[in-house]
Parts: C-alpha cells; structure tokens; sequence
C-alpha cells in the first residue's frame, strides 16, 4: 500500500505539519462530541426519559448522569479508534 509508506517521503517539517493537522482534527471532533452530548444532557426529555432528574431538566442524580456521559465518551473513542 502505497499510502502507508507516504509519511516516509515527508520532510521533517512537512511530517510535522501533517502530524500537527491530524491531531487538531481529532480534538476538533472530541470538542464536538462533548458539545453535542453537552446539549443533549441540557434536554429536559432527556433528563426525563433516563430518569435522572425532574420533568422541567433539573438533574438530581449528578452521579449517574456523569456515568452516562462517561460511557457514550468511551464508545465514542473505541469507535473512533476502530477506523
């Protein structure tokens, strides 16, 4: 594959350039899952629906609701990863 060997043509600030971009475009995209899932936990059905919390969106159980933000930020990665 001609595509894993491309790295090895680089300069080394090229290389640099091109490790730095990739890595700005997986924080950019972690940045944006949190916002997302940010958003969702603000979701009065939300809080209603998995039960951790008042029907107006008040969050009662803090705990819980940062071990389900825990486990789709997990899932996120390994999926992520995977690719």
């Amino acid at each position: 594959m001609a595509f894993t060997s491309f790295w090895k043509r680089l300069s080394p600030t090229q290389l640099n350039i091109a490790i730095q971009a990739f890595s700005l475009i997986a924080i950019f995209f972690e940045g944006y899952d949190q916002g997302v899932m940010g958003g969702v936990n603000a979701s009065p059905r939300y809080v209603q629906e998995v039960g951790i919390g008042l029907p107006d969106g008040t969050v009662t159980k803090t705990t819980t609701q940062g071990g389900i933000v825990s486990i789709v930020g997990l899932s996120i990665r390994r999926n992520t990863d995977a690719r």
